[in-house]
C-alpha cells in the first residue's frame, strides 16, 4: 500500500462513480477518459525487442495496442493476478491510522511551492458566479 490516492478510470470496467448524480458521473468519466486519450506527457511508446515482456497493473494504467508491427507479429497474454482490493480514500485512512497522500500537494510540497487553497466545501459563494 502506498497511500497515493487515485482513480480507475478504465472505460471498458467502469460505468459509474458510486455517490455522484448520473450526469456528473457521466461528464466526469467522459472527461477522464478523452484526457487520458489526448494527452501524451505520462505515456511509454515501447520499442519491443526479442524477448521483451511487458506487464502493467490495469487498477492503475491505461493501455491501447497499436498493431503496427508488420510484418512482424506479437502475441499477447492477459494475465490477472491475485492483488488487494483498492480502498476508498476514507476505507484507507480509517484502516491503516493515516492520512490519503495527494500527489499534487505532496509535489507542491517537494518543490517547496505552497500550494493553492484546498476548496473543502464549506466556503460560500459572495456574489453571482463566484
Amino acid at each position: 500500500m502506498t497511500g497515493w490516492k487515485a482513480i480507475f478510470v478504465n472505460p471498458g470496467f467502469v460505468s459509474r462513480i458510486v455517490g455522484v448524480p448520473k450526469a456528473e458521473s457521466d461528464a466526469t468519466l467522459e472527461f477522464l477518459k478523452n484526457s487520458f486519450a489526448q494527452q501524451t506527457d505520462a505515456t511509454i511508446r515501447w520499442r519491443w525487442e526479442t524477448g521483451d515482456v511487458a506487464l502493467w497493473d490495469n487498477r492503475m494504467v491505461n493501455h491501447s495496442a497499436t498493431f503496427d508491427a508488420y510484418p512482424s507479429s506479437r502475441h499477447g497474454l492477459r494475465v490477472t493476478p491475485h492483488a488487494e482490493k483498492p480502498l476508498s480514500v476514507e476505507e484507507y485512512e480509517s484502516q491503516y491510522g493515516l492520512k490519503a497522500k495527494d500527489w499534487i500537494q505532496e509535489r507542491y510540497k517537494n518543490l517547496g511551492i505552497e500550494a493553492p487553497a484546498i476548496d473543502d466545501g464549506s466556503s460560500r459563494a459572495k456574489a453571482f458566479r463566484d
